[in-house]
């Protein structure tokens, strides 16, 4: 019961009873280390890094499962789910450490890591398109249908290939060759002008640049690039 843990608060802690997914977060920098139970791993995870909150964690270090960890984390040797889909273009995240059974008390009766997340220091998309990117992503995670209806082959994407197959890269090319220009914070038009070499998973990452204000010329050379 909650109600029966006081909040409590020294000069340098505060520690406060409260159910964590209707808690306010901090509106000033902060890191999380948690050990979160397993079965809000997903919830507490959407709720970290959502684009609502104020300010977004500078880092968040969690105690998850194993399974769990290995789906956010985008690799060429498993599946990524859509959560770690939705989460790519504005977060890095892998797994920092595995962790013994032992380590804890009782033991859990599955492997456990620690996970690791940050926000990505150049975003492979504007803030902007969030929202629309992660309806998208849900979509085609949902229905084979819709995801089968999506043009792949426009951003040279192998169209056997399945959602949960794609790498954060071709995900974001997709919505860029199919948006043909999209808007930055600053209100700027941006478009894809090439991949480049970076440090992301894949080991590739995507540029972006100013574009010309002539729609015909923005469709032209965006189209170009998707298809090269």
């Amino acid at each position: 019961d909650l109600h029966s843990f006081p909040t409590r608060r020294s000069s340098d802690l505060w520690i406060k009873a409260q159910d964590f997914l209707r808690a306010k977060l901090p509106d000033e920098p902060y890191k999380v280390f948690a050990n979160i139970p397993f079965h809000l791993s997903a919830d507490i995870v959407r709720k970290l890094t959502s684009n609502n909150e104020m300010h977004a964690p500078r880092s968040i270090y969690l105690i998850v499962q194993k399974q769990f960890a290995q789906k956010i984390v985008p690799s060429d040797w498993h599946f990524t789910s859509q959560l770690g889909t939705q989460l790519a273009p504005w977060w890095q995240t892998r797994i920092r450490r595995p962790l013994r059974r032992t380590d804890f008390t009782p033991p859990p009766a599955v492997d456990t890591v620690l996970l690791e997340l940050k926000p990505r220091p150049e975003p492979l998309l504007p803030t902007l398109e969030h929202d629309k990117y992660q309806s998208f992503v849900a979509k085609c995670y949902a229905s084979q249908k819709a995801f089968a209806a999506v043009p792949r082959a426009k951003a040279s994407i192998n169209p056997e290939r399945k959602p949960s197959e794609l790498t954060p890269e071709e995900w974001v090319g997709y919505i860029l060759c199919r948006n043909f220009h999209i808007v930055d914070e600053r209100g700027i038009i941006l478009v894809a002008h090439s991949f480049i070499s970076g440090s992301s998973p894949s080991g590739k990452a995507l540029g972006f640049g100013p574009s010309i204000r002539y729609p015909e010329i923005e469709e032209r050379r965006v189209g170009k690039e998707c298809r090269s």
